[in-house]
């Protein structure tokens, strides 16, 4: 049976009207039919996206060319291996979509999430729980997400120059090995290598920590421009919908009582 959009109980399709809370689900039932966002599949997705002009596919679009092209020319990523190159190139659109499906298939949810977080915010200053037009805080989220993902770049960089175990992984797994000035065969008695200095790690491994900066920006990108789309969609859902049992007093308090 179909869910309730006020308290999440079922109702009668026939009747509209929840069995728990007494709500007519009739414009819920609209919704659901005459929304295209609603549609299951592909077309759905599209006509979330379209508000937008379909921006998040197109920065997925814009990321996988900018990746094949930086493939292609030699002198951006040349210290990196082509493996690591086309591996990255696919994280970074597959993470992109997973985040934009991510997005889309839980809007319903993020409505609810931030109106909750309205009614606590409401709770804590003392005021009446009656909720005006949901805004959808998605500046403050970005930031932090885009300032995690600076972190995590700069802490992966400090550890690849400054740990020499970290240095010789990465130079085995991902960085191009440099073929005009072969290293010696060792003998008895022969002095071994020195490492490789700090500036030498820091030119070598620029390449490989832009490479990370590029599979990190793809995904905060469609994150940002999936949750302006929710929030647009929130709106037009809490124009047009009946609000949550939680922010109906008297009906949840009649609930309450008689269970």
């Amino acid at each position: 049976m179909p869910e309730c959009i006020v308290c999440k109980g079922y109702y009668s399709p026939d009747t509209m009207v929840c069995r728990r809370c007494s709500s007519d689900n009739t414009d819920w039932e609209r919704w659901l039919k005459d929304e295209p966002v609603e549609q299951e599949g592909m077309g759905g997705l599209l006509h979330f996206t379209k508000p937008h002009c379909y921006l998040p596919f197109f920065i997925i679009f814009v990321a996988l060319a900018l990746g094949l092209t930086g493939v292609g020319i030699e002198k951006l990523w040349k210290e990196v291996t082509l493996f690591t190159c086309l591996l990255a190139i696919a994280a970074s659109v597959v993470v992109s979509l997973f985040v934009l499906l991510g997005v889309y298939r839980h809007r319903h949810k993020l409505r609810e999430d931030h109106l909750l977080e309205r009614v606590r915010i409401a709770a804590a200053k003392k005021k009446p729980k009656k909720v005006p037009e949901v805004h959808v805080k998605v500046g403050s989220r970005t930031v932090f997400v885009l300032a995690m993902i600076a972190m995590l770049v700069l802490l992966i960089a400090c550890v690849l120059v400054q740990s020499e175990t970290a240095w010789k992984l990465s130079e085995m797994v991902f960085i191009v090995e440099k073929t005009s000035t072969p290293t010696p065969t060792p003998t008895p008695g022969s002095t071994p290598t020195p490492p490789l200095s700090l500036r030498v790690r820091v030119r070598r491994a620029v390449p490989l920590i832009f490479l990370g900066g590029y599979v990190s920006l793809s995904p905060a990108l469609v994150y940002l421009s999936s949750m302006l789309l929710a929030q647009g969609y929130i709106r037009r859902m809490n124009q047009e919908l009946p609000q949550p049992i939680f922010l109906q007093d008297e009906n949840l308090a009649r609930i309450v009582r008689r269970e």
